[in-house]
Formats: C-alpha cells, structure tokens, sequence
C-alpha cells in the first residue's frame, strides 16, 4: 500500500542528509582555501582569472566527492547487500557478514571505480554551476 511506498524512506533520509552536508560543506571550504592559494598578490578582492577560477571549481568539486564518497560508499554498499538478501536478513547479519570476510574493505567495494564516475562529474559540474550561476 501506500506505507509500503515509503518502506527504507528513513533510512536514507539518515545518510543523505549528513552525506550532502559534507559534500556541500567540503566544497565550499576546498574553494575557499584553493582561491587563497591560487591568488599571487594575496589580495582577497583581486578577481581570479577564468582559467583561475575554473581550476579552482573543478578541482573543489573533485575534493568535495572524494570527501563525501568516503561516508556514502559503506552505506551504499550495505544497501545493496540488503536489496538482494533473503528475506529476514537485517542490516546487522549484512554488517557482520561483510566485515568477517573482508573487514573494513569490504564496505569500500567498488570505491575507486565509483570515484573514476562521479568525482570528474563533480568537478565538471561545480565548475559549471559556478560559471553559469547568476
């Protein structure tokens, strides 16, 4: 029914929320500290160039994946462990599961291929987000 369509909804309602904060929050402290370093004259109000400013975007942006994958990856990971169990299976019987045969590895299955995807994304995107931004 109805209840069943929100069924795990509070569950990633969990991760979500502190994930993208520290995604959102790497981002803006990562462009705040490359723009101090990029500037040659240390003046703050001295506008970086545009090839400046495009670094800075994408490389932030990279920064702010490789930060937030670190929290999202194990999440992920555990969820679709859970997606493909056997029914009464638990998040705790996954967790368990996973840590004895691999240890802590196992909850960053898949961590660099995820990265190689969604980091050169990030930086693209941040990058034009800020160019196009009004």
């Amino acid at each position: 029914g109805f209840r069943g369509f929100y069924r795990g909804f509070s569950a990633v309602l969990l991760m979500s929320v502190p994930t993208q904060a520290l995604y959102f929050g790497s981002y803006t402290y990562l462009r705040q500290e490359l723009e101090k370093r990029v500037r040659t004259d240390g003046a703050e109000s001295s506008p970086l160039t545009f090839s400046q400013r495009a670094a800075v975007d994408l490389n932030a942006g990279l920064g702010a994946e490789l930060m937030a994958s670190t929290t999202w990856t194990p999440y992920d990971i555990v969820k679709q462990r859970l997606q493909v169990a056997p029914q009464g299976i638990g998040i705790v019987d996954v967790c368990g599961e996973m840590f004895a045969k691999k240890g802590i590895r196992g909850f960053y299955s898949g961590w660099s291929s995820g990265i190689m995807v969604y980091a050169p994304f990030s930086g693209i995107f941040f990058c034009t987000y800020e160019f196009f931004k009004p």
